[in-house]
């Protein structure tokens, strides 16, 4: 049997890495973590195999960690981001980086020059680098592979039951059409920014981890400029249950993120084809997204953000196509069995010819 090495095996903040380890193994691939442990084990051998596999994700985030909201480089993180790259360079199994970010989140200056240099050094170890955004794909020479949609994923919410949430939550709400943001609650989205042109009176739910500091900042500005109750924060990390029933509640799903630290958010594969919009701050893959399905809307700064909001604060839901049509072209793109034909694709022998 083939082998495919992991890393990281595991990821406590969503379920991608769950579903990129499944994935793999439908492609025919026993799937081993790639770490500290495997490089003193047997399962090192594998690694000199040419017909076995390594895949790579934010390894470049192994060298930074969070001092207050800000990533910093630390030590121990850069000698284990220099091991793990020697291993790559020095491995015979085919290599594929998952290039996920840009940059490091939430580091600036100097620190976020070097977390690009670290993306771009993988980027040549790799035999072969992967992109979830097709226009990001010819910037890293990449192969496009599409990001599995959480809710059509084994275990995720079906679609029937996320049809199923909606009216009963749509009767419940205010005039206003209901916005959320919902994950990580971190400067990179550029959180604060959003909360001071917000429009006073649109209903706006924000949950998600967060940093006390900044999480004593976004408070702040709600108090201050007294937009509670409609504009309503939780910190805290969700539980899947609490998240799908956030998700479940809301008319958009917005994505401020501002830094073009990544290519992708993680948030729009669990909201497209079950939220009724996406209203997305204007990049490379929201305006391929926007393009194909009907319920994508992007905006392209802060200065024409509130007006957007105003206008589908009042907007029908979904006037544009039917849910069950909106879903059915997010399966398209991003469904599991789209997912897994893809992948069987691109890690067959073959692919690597």
């Amino acid at each position: 049997m083939k082998t495919a090495y992991v890393s990281p095996f595991t990821n406590s903040t969503n379920r991608y890495i769950e579903l990129h380890k499944q994935l793999l193994a439908d492609s025919g691939y026993v799937v081993k973590p790639l770490n500290l442990r495997t490089l003193f084990s047997a399962d090192a051998w594998g690694l000199l195999r040419a017909g076995n596999l390594v895949t790579v994700h934010w390894l470049e985030t192994r060298a930074f960690r969070h001092r207050g909201a800000l990533q910093r480089l630390w030590l121990r993180g850069v000698l284990e981001f220099a091991l793990l790259a020697a291993v790559l360079a020095a491995s015979r199994a085919r290599v594929l980086y998952f290039v996920h970010d840009h940059a490091v989140h939430d580091t600036v200056g100097w620190q976020r020059s070097v977390s690009t240099r670290l993306v771009r050094l993988l980027c040549r170890l790799a035999d072969q680098r992967v992109v979830h955004d097709p226009d990001s794909a010819r910037r890293y020479d990449a192969l496009y592979l599409p990001h599995p949609l959480y809710w059509d994923a084994p275990g995720g919410v079906t679609a029937g039951a996320a049809a199923a949430a909606k009216p009963a939550a749509a009767a419940a709400a205010p005039a206003s059409r209901r916005f959320g943001l919902l994950g990580a609650v971190r400067p990179y989205k550029r959180i604060d920014s959003l909360l001071r042109l917000w429009p006073a009176g649109v209903p706006l739910l924000i949950r998600g981890r967060s940093d006390a500091a900044y999480a004593t900042q976004l408070q702040a500005l709600i108090d201050e400029r007294r937009l509670a109750p409609a504009v309503s924060f939780e910190p805290g990390q969700l539980s899947d249950a609490d998240f799908d029933a956030a998700m479940a509640s809301l008319d958009v799903l917005i994505l401020p993120h501002a830094d073009q630290s990544m290519l992708v958010s993680g948030a729009f594969f669990e909201a497209a084809g079950r939220v009724p919009t996406i209203l997305a701050r204007d990049s490379s893959f929201v305006r391929w997204a926007a393009a194909r399905l009907p319920d994508v809307v992007a905006f392209d700064s802060d200065a024409t953000l509130a007006d957007t909001v105003r206008a589908l604060a009042v907007a029908p839901v979904a006037e544009a196509a039917s849910p069950a049509a909106s879903r059915q072209a997010a399966l398209a793109l991003f469904g599991w069995a789209e997912c897994q034909r893809c992948y069987r694709h691109a890690t067959a022998p073959a692919a690597a010819a």
